[in-house]
């Protein structure tokens, strides 16, 4: 299975640039499991991502970054599935989709 692995985590690089970013949340995720095992981190705070200078000083809305939020949600959903069945859905993603 871990030939199969490589060969599907090569799919993902191939088709990252084309995927909607909730695949590529779940297949990072995923990996994560795989080669770290469950989340064990703490969720980490929303970057604030003014846009410019003058509107944040004039009060004009500015964005909340919330995408490492989003993939750790991701990550810490998967609980504590084994590698082994993390391995199996990644394949079985990939092998889905592409």
């Amino acid at each position: 299975m871990d030939d199969e692995f490589i060969k599907c985590v090569s799919i993902y690089k191939k088709n990252k640039k084309s995927m909607p970013i909730q695949y590529i949340f779940e297949f990072q995720a995923l990996y994560k499991q795989i080669t770290i095992g469950p989340c064990n981190i703490s969720c980490p705070p929303a970057k604030f991502k003014p846009t410019n200078f003058w509107r944040m000083l004039f009060g004009i809305p500015t964005k909340f970054d919330f995408t490492e939020v989003d993939k750790w949600q991701v990550w810490k959903n998967l609980g504590d599935l084994s590698k082994e069945e993390s391995m199996k859905k990644y394949i079985s993603l990939i092998k889905s989709r592409y």
